[in-house]
């Protein structure tokens, strides 16, 4: 799993992972706090979400894919 920003804003980021079916979008805060929960429909493309509204920081992304868990850091400035 990788985390990047994309190309429209430093708010926004971008998971690529070949996934296929239903997954569970979870982000949380250095603290633990989850900020982010989502069920997803991934068909192998690349995931981005808007997150403008998440304060400047080091965030823990989980994507849980069927019995997978896979995880990246992403520091949003």
């Amino acid at each position: 799993l990788h985390s990047f920003p994309t190309r429209r804003s430093s708010d926004l980021f971008s998971l690529s992972k070949k996934f296929e079916g239903q997954a569970t979008l979870n982000i949380t805060d250095v603290s633990g706090a989850h900020v982010w929960k989502e069920i997803i429909q991934v068909r192998g493309e690349i995931i981005s979400r808007d997150l403008r509204h998440l304060s400047d920081g080091v965030y823990l992304i989980s994507v849980r894919h069927a019995d997978e868990v896979h995880q990246a850091r992403w520091v949003k400035q």
